[in-house]
């Protein structure tokens, strides 16, 4: 498998850095995924039995890919040549020709974590997750609450990595696109905001993220392909292929010392405190409460504690900020203090 063939995503320097944890931020049709498959297949598998996994979030996403995970890299790349592939219950195969079918990897859904505890696993030592960061135009799908943890979790189950550097050593690879600069991995690494082009490090040097500048190719896919001029019409496209986060910083505002605190929730493992400033009829929303307060309210039930209230779907106070967010006087401490709050409100009907 070539990684680095000046015209995909150059995976051999990337992963020259020998990293734990890899995430890869790039533009689409970069190669980013094929070049990964490729690495775990050709130059793990095919050279010393290391398999890999595939991490999906949900169940549809794992049925829709698992059948032609590998049909791509068999067409093209000369060392997969007359081999075949195929997915049975949930496992990856593959057969040399005149060879016997062999077990290169596995494929796995976040929901399913319980299920993935439960499984056999062989000799895995690469966890792909494509798509980590999901686009924001796609409202059909979220981030699970906890992911980082569910991701955590079923590294653990495929690897049993074992203390005093005995067995497989693993290596998770995580890709995506710059559209979401919000999602739990840049939460979990500390990036807060739009990190700067190129690699950098993250939680100890356990994590390196490469956000990779776009090239002129990248230009060329959105000048002149057709999909590339259709997301230009209303600017995309500008900043996919631009490989460029659009932050959202709309209602965002440092709370004032005269406000007074009104309430707190906690909801998927964050807390969120309300205060009111009644001089200017304004709600203000932070990422803390005053300590001891009680007037703090559980919204899901992995929050639930003795010392904080059961809310339920009639608590008049969040009905009515909800209805002062409908009428633009609800600001927040962050962008990430609002999509987290926003979130936790659908349940009192906020859309």
């Amino acid at each position: 498998m070539n990684l680095n063939d000046g015209i995909h995503y150059n995976w051999q320097k990337t992963l020259s850095y020998d990293a734990d944890i890899t995430m890869v931020v790039g533009a689409p049709n970069k190669g980013k995924t094929y070049g990964i498959r490729g690495y775990a297949i050709c130059n793990r598998f095919l050279k010393t039995g290391r398999k890999l996994v595939e991490v999906c979030r949900h169940k549809n996403t794992r049925d829709a890919i698992k059948g032609n995970y590998l049909d791509k890299l068999i067409a093209n790349d000369p060392a997969l040549k007359g081999y075949d592939f195929r997915c049975s219950r949930n496992e990856f195969f593959l057969k040399s020709p005149g060879g016997k079918w062999e077990s290169c990897g596995y494929i796995v859904s976040m929901v399913e974590m319980q299920g993935v505890k439960q499984r056999t696993f062989a000799d895995v030592e690469t966890i792909i997750m494509d798509e980590a960061i999901i686009e924001a135009i796609d409202k059909w799908h979220r981030y699970l609450p906890r992911e980082w943890d569910i991701l955590t979790r079923i590294v653990d189950s495929c690897v049993r990595e074992q203390l005093d550097g005995e067995g497989v050593r693993p290596h998770v690879y995580l890709l995506g696109n710059a559209v979401d600069v919000l999602n739990p991995y840049f939460q979990t690494f500390g990036i807060k905001g739009v990190p700067p082009y190129g690699y950098s490090w993250h939680l100890n040097k356990t994590a390196l993220l490469h956000y990779v500048e776009p090239d002129a190719a990248d230009t060329r896919r959105r000048d002149e392909t057709l999909a590339g001029r259709m997301g230009a019409v209303t600017g995309y496209t500008d900043a996919t292929y631009a490989n460029r986060f659009e932050v959202d910083d709309r209602y965002i505002a440092k709370k004032p010392k005269r406000a007074k605190f009104v309430m707190g929730v906690r909801a998927y493992g964050s807390t969120y405190g309300i205060w009111a400033d009644l001089t200017e009829g304004i709600y203000y929303v932070t990422g803390k409460c005053p300590e001891g307060d009680a007037r703090v309210y559980s919204l899901t039930r992995e929050d639930d504690s003795p010392n904080l209230i059961a809310a339920r779907k009639t608590t008049k106070p969040l009905k009515g900020v909800v209805d002062f967010y409908y009428a633009g006087a609800v600001l927040f401490e962050s962008v990430r203090i609002r999509e987290g709050f926003l979130d936790a409100m659908r349940m009192f009907g906020l859309r």
